[in-house]
């Protein structure tokens, strides 16, 4: 049987040797351990068995206390490297060599035990009925949380992104570009708070164009989110043509055009 050299002395504390079942296991720092040296020095075979080590480490400490490091199925019989390449998800050739090379450094040690029971009802499964997906594959609950969270973030980032994009949006639109910051802060409350995003950029595109058309004063885009302005039923009229492509009417520079030319007129008298 396969044993990891050292199991409770390197790979757990006194807080881990409580637990009966782990979710996590402790793992050396550094690589300058003679063992480690050892490895690299087989180059490719020698950086397989590493990640064959780390993958035999993490699914000893989901065994219960008392079989922890021991390479064994949960009667305590011995597994063959097929069993074991089949619960750590890796080619049986590369297990069997990385399994060579671990105890020649030391990091496992084989005893053979004569118990290995191919007929027990607790064999892991075979190649042929793994999962085929690692998303299928039985989790810790508590892994599985945290990816759950880690999904929630990349959700959150998202939508965030979005608001992001809709604001820009909604920045070009807007003609009277004052306090931007208060502006998006009130464009984001809008959008949470049940606004249509497209219709609001639409609207103020409107807005903009009828108040330059009419030559009404606008709202600072803070105040016209914050009154719902984009709900209006009315927007300022625009100013109608007279024919000539200009528009009908005095505005306000036509007023004080006419006003210094009335100066310039009494002057003269």
């Amino acid at each position: 049987m396969y044993t990891i050299t050292k199991w409770s002395d390197t790979f757990e504390n006194a807080d881990s040797r409580k637990r009966q079942r782990l979710g996590w296991v402790l793992f050396p720092t550094g690589c300058d351990s003679i063992g480690y040296i050892e490895l690299m020095a087989h180059g490719a075979d020698g950086v397989a068995a590493f990640g064959t080590f780390a993958s035999l480490c993490q699914w000893s400490a989901t065994s219960c206390r008392s079989l922890r490091g021991l390479l064994c199925r949960s009667n305590g019989s011995e597994m063959t490297v097929e069993q074991l390449s089949a619960v750590i998800r890796q080619p049986v050739k590369v297990v069997k060599r990385s399994l060579q090379l671990l105890v020649e450094v030391g990091w496992l040690k084989y005893e053979n035990t004569g118990l290995v029971d191919e007929n027990g009802d607790d064999l892991p499964m075979s190649a042929g009925d793994l999962p085929v997906s690692a998303g299928s594959i039985p989790q810790n609950p508590r892994l599985l949380k945290e990816k759950e969270k880690e999904k929630e973030k990349e959700k959150e980032k998202e939508k965030e992104k979005e608001k992001e994009k809709l604001f820009v949006r909604f920045w070009k639109s807007f003609d009277l570009k004052i306090a931007k910051p208060n502006a998006e802060k009130a464009f984001r409350k809008a959008v949470e708070a049940g606004g249509d995003a497209e219709l609001i950029i639409r609207q103020a595109g409107r807005y903009h164009s009828a108040c330059e058309q009419s030559e009404t004063s606008q709202a600072h885009p803070a105040t016209w989110l914050n009154a719902k302005r984009w709900e209006d039923e009315d927007m300022p009229p625009p100013r109608q043509s007279n024919g000539n492509g200009k528009p009908q009417g005095k505005g306000i520079m036509d007023h004080l055009d006419d006003m210094i030319a009335e100066d310039a007129r009494n002057e003269q008298f």
